[in-house]
C-alpha cells in the first residue's frame, strides 16, 4: 500500500478519538473468515464461532464476499456503537445500490438481505439488528481489552505528535508503515482539499488498510501496538525465547513490553547504555520493537510481532504474571491472541 501525503494532508492529520466498534466488528469478521495468515487469534475464533447468531451469515456475505467492506457499513462511530448503528440505518438507497452493485447475491440468504443491493431501505432494520447481535456475541465481551489496547496505542502516537509533530507521528508507525518525508514546492492541488487522514488503531486488525467514507476523513486503520503496564519484577523470559534470541535480548524484549527508555533498559539488563542501545537496534531491525523520541529520550515499545512472540513463549515462573498482565483474568480474546 502506497500513500502519498501532501502538505494539506499533513496539516490535517488526526488520531481517532477512541476504539471504533464498527471497525473492530468488521476486522473480527475477517478473522472469522480466515482472511488473515496469522494464527494469534485462533483461540478467539474457536470461542466466537460457537456462539454466533444465525444472522452472521448475512454479515459474512456483506463484509467478506465483495473484497472491500462497503463504506456505509463503516461510519465513524466515535467509540459509540449506537451512533454507528444509527448511521448505518440512515443510509440512503442510492448509496446502498452504488456500494453493493458488484456483490453477488446468495440465493440462500433471507429475503430482506437479498433486497439490499436494490437499495431497499426496509432491509436496514434487520441489518442493524444483525450487526448488533453479532457485536454483542463476539466483540462486546472483550470490549474492555479492545479499548485498553487502542487507548494505549493512541497515547503512544500522541506523545510522538507532541514531541515531534506530524512527521514524528508518522515515523512512530514503523514497522507497520514506512514513512519517507518528501519536500514539495508545487502549489496545492485543489482536488486534494479533503477532510485529511485519520489514524485509527484497531485491536482486531492484522494489516493496515485505508477506509474512505463520505462522512469524514480517509482513515488509516492499523494494528494497535500492545503497551502493557509496569513489568513484574521477578519475570524471566522463557527458555525457548532465550534460545531463539539469546538470553540478554530475550530479557530486553520482556522489559520493552512495559514501554521503557534506553537508560531504564540498560539498568534493568545490567549493561551499559551503549550495549542496551545495540540490543534495541537488533530487536528493532527484526521488527520486534519500535522506537520513538520523547525529547532527548528514546523510548521503546513492542510491535504486534514482538507482542505475539512474547505471548507465545511460556514463562519460566509459570505461576507468575507476565509483564503488566493480570495473572488469571485475561479475556478470551487476549488468550486467543497469545495462542495459549
Amino acid at each position: 500500500m502506497r500513500i502519498e501525503l501532501t502538505l494539506h494532508d499533513l496539516a490535517h492529520l488526526g488520531l481517532a478519538c477512541a476504539a471504533d466498534p464498527l471497525w473492530e466488528l468488521a476486522s473480527s469478521l475477517r478473522l472469522l473468515g480466515g482472511s488473515g495468515t496469522s494464527g494469534i487469534f485462533h483461540k478467539w475464533r474457536d470461542w466466537a464461532r460457537a456462539r454466533l447468531p444465525e444472522s452472521t451469515r448475512v454479515l459474512e456475505w456483506l463484509y467478506l464476499r465483495g473484497g472491500a467492506v462497503p463504506g456505509f457499513l463503516l461510519p465513524t462511530a466515535r467509540g459509540d456503537l449506537a451512533s454507528g448503528l444509527a448511521a448505518v440505518g440512515g443510509t440512503g438507497p442510492e448509496r446502498i445500490r452504488a456500494e453493493l452493485r458488484w456483490l453477488p447475491v446468495d440465493p440462500g440468504l433471507p429475503a430482506w438481505a437479498r433486497a439490499l443491493p436494490n437499495g431497499d431501505r426496509s432491509a436496514l432494520l434487520p441489518l442493524v439488528r444483525a450487526i448488533e447481535d453479532y457485536f454483542q456475541a463476539a466483540v462486546a465481551p472483550h470490549w474492555a481489552a479492545v479499548r485498553t489496547r487502542v487507548d494505549a496505542d493512541r497515547e503512544l502516537r500522541a506523545r510522538a505528535l507532541l514531541d515531534g509533530g506530524a512527521v514524528a507521528l508518522l515515523a512512530s508507525l514503523r514497522p507497520i508503515l514506512q514513512w519517507r518525508p518528501r519536500v514539495t514546492t508545487t502549489r496545492e492541488d485543489p482536488r486534494t482539499e479533503r477532510a485529511g487522514l485519520l489514524l485509527s488503531p484497531s485491536y482486531f486488525a492484522l494489516v493496515p488498510e485505508l477506509v474512505t467514507g463520505a462522512d469524514g476523513p480517509t482513515r488509516l486503520v492499523y494494528p494497535a501496538v500492545r503497551l502493557p503496564g509496569p513489568a513484574h519484577p521477578r519475570r524471566s523470559p522463557g527458555k525457548s525465547l532465550g534460545a531463539l534470541l539469546g538470553p540478554t535480548r530475550a530479557a530486553a524484549l520482556t522489559i520493552v513490553a512495559a514501554d521503557c527508555g534506553t537508560s531504564e533498559l540498560a539498568r534493568r539488563l545490567g549493561v551499559t547504555a551503549s550495549a542496551a542501545s545495540k540490543h534495541a537496534s537488533v530487536l528493532r531491525a527484526a521488527g520486534l520493537i519500535t522506537t520513538h523520541r520523547e525529547g532527548t529520550t528514546a523510548r521503546h515499545s513492542l510491535t504486534p510481532l514482538g507482542s505475539a512472540l512474547l505471548d507465545a513463549a511460556p514463562p519460566v515462573d509459570s505461576g507468575g504474571a507476565r509483564p503488566g498482565r493480570r495473572p488469571a483474568t485475561r479475556t478470551v480474546a487476549e488468550r486467543g491472541q497469545a495462542g495459549d
